[in-house]
């Protein structure tokens, strides 16, 4: 069974059949350089029971197939967190920054990342409180993610 429903639903769909909160919609591709990956890595990594060294495997060796999972995950266990938050791979840290489920102080904590993306993935949240500075561009001065939040 899938943990995140609305995975099934075609993408016209609007609602969430589960009442649950929702990511930014994934069909917005952010990402031009997204790999193709494996089914089988991308559904280990969407399987709601796979263990904690599994899902640390998946974040080492094939960062490429767990942001799609990871982004709408319910039960991320706290060292996977830990570990994303440390990732190398800014759609991983975007994946999380999305993750609804996770708890916002944890979220907010990369407000401050140097990948321009991951803090545009923060602002894709209209309920998170997001401080002054996620809305000002580190180089030029103007709004980083004001278009994310219209």
């Amino acid at each position: 069974m899938f943990d995140d429903l609305w995975l099934l639903l075609p993408p016209t769909a609007a609602e969430d059949p589960a009442g649950t909160p929702r990511a930014f919609d994934p069909r917005l591709a952010r990402w031009r350089d997204v790999p193709t990956v494996d089914p089988v890595l991308r559904g280990l990594a969407h399987n709601p029971a796979a263990p904690t060294d599994v899902l640390l495997g998946l974040l080492d060796a094939h960062g490429d197939a767990v942001p799609d999972a990871f982004n709408r995950r319910a039960a991320l266990p706290p060292v996977v967190v830990e570990a994303m938050l440390r990732h190398p791979s800014p759609r991983i840290r975007a994946a999380l920054a999305v993750n609804r489920y996770v708890d916002p102080l944890i979220r907010l904590r990369l407000v401050d990342d140097p990948d321009h993306r991951v803090v545009e993935a923060l602002g894709t949240d209209p309920d998170l409180a997001l401080p002054d500075r996620a809305f000002a561009d580190r180089s030029t001065g103007s709004s980083n993610i004001s278009s994310a939040r219209r």
